[in-house]
């Protein structure tokens, strides 16, 4: 059985690259990277689903799924909109993916700050 959580920051540790990579290349590079994209991305919600599995009790599980739910696809897509269309209003459509990959170290610290505290629960 795999560590979900070290899998997960495998996943992030793979799309910051992929973001940045976007502003470099054009054409057939572009839909390469774009494929690598989509992969990777949607490795992101079974990983993220089976954690939360992992950490919570059968009892809040259903409200903590809705949480993730809402927050990935509710307010970030809000967020990201926002930002995303500023940022291309002010530069350009390009700079949206390198400026959005800071977000994954970000990820990461997050996911082993979780990893240390389900750790400390269990023990």
């Amino acid at each position: 059985k795999y560590n979900r959580m070290k899998l997960l920051s495998f996943v992030l540790m793979m799309l910051c690259p992929l973001f940045i990579a976007i502003y470099f290349f054009s054409n057939f590079s572009l839909v390469a990277i774009s494929a690598l994209l989509a992969i990777f991305m949607y490795a992101i919600q079974p990983l993220i689903n089976s954690i939360i599995k992992d950490i919570t009790s059968a009892r809040v599980r259903p409200l903590v799924f809705g949480m993730n739910f809402f927050l990935m696809f509710g307010a970030s897509g809000l967020v990201a909109a926002a930002l995303g269309g500023l940022i291309a209003d002010l530069d350009s459509f390009k700079l949206i993916f390198p400026i959005f990959s800071v977000l994954f170290p970000l990820g990461i610290f997050l996911l082993y700050l979780l990893n240390k505290n389900t750790d400390m629960i269990e023990g």
